[in-house]
C-alpha cells in the first residue's frame, strides 16, 4: 500500500470541498494531528482510519487482495462505462457474445455499415428509452 499517494489524494479531496484539516478531524472523530500525519504519510494508518478520511471528504476506498503470482489487471473508468458495463452484466450469454463481436468487429467494419448500425443504434435508443423512463405525473 503506498501511504503518499493515499495522503496525497485524501488531502486533495479534502482542498477540493473546501475543508480544513479540523473540519476532516470532527467528521472522524480524531485529531487534526491525525488528519496531517495519514495526509503526508508520516504514519501508517489502519484500513478503517483511512476509511473514514474518505468517507468524510467524499471518496470511496476499494481494497483488492491478489495472491502475489497472479497477474491482475485493473482497469479505471467511467460512471458512463460503469454503466455500460452494468447493461451488459444484465443480458444473456448470447446477446452477451453478439455485443463482444460487434465490438470486435467495428474497427474492420466499411465505415458506411458503421454508419448504418450507428443510426440503427440511435433510433432504437430513442424508441425504447422513452419505454424505460418512467412517465411523469400530473397534478
Amino acid at each position: 500500500m503506498n501511504y503518499r499517494s493515499f495522503g496525497r489524494t485524501l488531502r486533495k479531496s479534502r482542498k477540493k470541498l473546501g475543508l480544513t484539516q479540523f473540519d476532516v478531524a470532527n467528521r472522524m472523530g480524531c485529531s487534526r494531528a491525525q488528519v496531517d500525519n495519514i495526509e503526508v504519510a508520516r504514519q501508517r494508518a489502519p484500513l478503517y482510519r483511512l476509511e473514514d478520511f474518505a468517507k468524510a471528504v467524499g471518496i470511496r476506498v476499494v481494497v483488492q487482495l491478489i495472491p502475489r503470482d497472479s497477474k491482475a489487471v485493473t482497469v479505471r473508468t467511467t460512471g458512463e462505462v460503469a454503466e455500460m458495463v452494468g447493461h451488459m452484466t444484465s443480458l444473456d450469454e448470447t446477446d452477451r457474445e453478439l455485443l463482444c463481436d460487434l465490438a470486435t468487429l467495428m474497427p474492420q467494419l466499411p465505415q458506411g455499415i458503421r454508419f448504418t448500425l450507428r443510426g440503427i443504434i440511435t433510433l432504437w435508443n430513442e424508441r425504447y428509452a422513452t419505454q424505460r423512463e418512467p412517465e411523469a405525473e400530473t397534478a
